[in-house]
């Protein structure tokens, strides 16, 4: 089987490791991890008030992309920038997607 990261993955793992690099310790951590990942989308601009409103004030965000998707992208990236050494550390993860103003992914590694 030939498993290959789609180019707009490979695009969106570049980005996320060029912010983690800012912001990361300059030494992988060692040992277990607690990842915590919030991916946030931001509501089109087609949709009515209303629509913007429930999406805001928390109704799920239940379409693509996949949230396992997101959260092997993110976890890959951690890995490359090399904040983690592996992604088997990871012991416990938490996941969601949310509906914003404006779109960003923030992941957070407890250690």
């Amino acid at each position: 089987m030939n498993m290959r990261t789609p180019d707009r993955t490979e695009a969106w793992e570049v980005n996320a490791i060029a912010a983690i690099v800012r912001t990361a310790r300059p030494v992988a951590i060692e040992g277990p991890v607690w990842v915590r990942m919030d991916f946030c989308f931001d509501i089109p601009k087609s949709l009515s008030k209303a629509e913007r409103e429930q999406r805001l004030n928390g109704k799920y965000h239940t379409m693509d992309p996949d949230i396992d998707n997101l959260a092997k992208a993110a976890l890959d990236a951690l890995v490359r920038a090399k904040v983690i050494k592996d992604d088997c550390q990871v012991y416990k993860m938490s996941c969601e997607k949310l509906w914003t103003e404006r779109a960003e992914t923030i992941i957070t590694v407890y250690w």
